[in-house]
């Protein structure tokens, strides 16, 4: 028989806040890293919630990526490999719900999302030979694609490659963000050698979201 064990919202904000290592048993322990410091809100957003942790890191040692929603996050440098095949896509479904509204024509198409992916990443391998700026990588890719890959966007006024495959793809390609760009730049990960093939448990991202965060539900787990 399953019990259900009830707790407050108090006990669910305690808990995320300790582990969130804000509290001076858990400062500096740098396990935030496991699951990505997300590098949006400002200048030096993640080395400000980093410092708030207390977590000493030199920048050399840690890499920009884009990967969860699309968003810029920051790990350790030495496990990139491992991260890029931790953020990756489970199946084709899951892809499909993270590549949002490029799905619909890709499949038109009879093109499967992760396919999809792979292509963009062997593109975007081979556009970015040395640090290049988002406006430019975009403008190459775009014109290597077919229109199945593209969107008309109205606020740019142009045509160019949906956004969330350009992101997803760029990790996978073994490509980083240089930090404090903006427009972003991109460029090659040094020693870089395709993502590695298994995923440590520290690194998966769906147990590290039960760890950082506890109580949840599926949904929200997923989003």
């Amino acid at each position: 028989m399953t019990s259900i064990i009830r707790i407050t919202r108090a006990q669910a904000l305690r808990f995320r806040w300790c582990r969130q290592e804000l509290v001076a048993d858990t400062r500096g322990a740098g396990r935030v890293l496991d699951l990505g410091v997300q590098d949006t809100g400002g200048p030096l957003a993640a080395r400000w919630a980093l410092s708030l942790r207390g977590v000493e890191v030199d920048d050399a040692d840690l890499v920009h990526a884009w990967t969860l929603r699309g968003a810029p996050h920051v790990y350790r440098r030495r496990e990139i490999a491992e991260v890029a095949a931790a953020t990756a896509p489970y199946d084709e479904a899951d892809a499909a719900k993270r590549v949002f509204d490029a799905a619909k024509p890709l499949r038109a198409a009879g093109i499967e999302i992760l396919e999809a992916l792979a292509t963009v990443a062997g593109h975007l391998r081979e556009i970015v030979r040395e640090p290049t700026v988002k406006g430019e990588v975009s403008s190459a890719l775009s014109a290597r694609l077919p229109a199945p890959y593209l969107l008309v966007c109205r606020s740019c006024q142009a045509t160019h490659v949906h956004e969330q495959p350009f992101r997803l793809a760029a990790l996978q390609a073994g490509l980083e963000l240089v930090p404090e760009t903006s427009p972003p730049v991109i460029r090659r990960i040094t020693g870089w050698r395709g993502r590695s093939a298994t995923v440590p448990t520290h690194l998966d991202v769906v147990r590290g979201a039960l760890r950082r965060y506890g109580p949840t539900t599926p949904q929200l787990v997923a989003a």
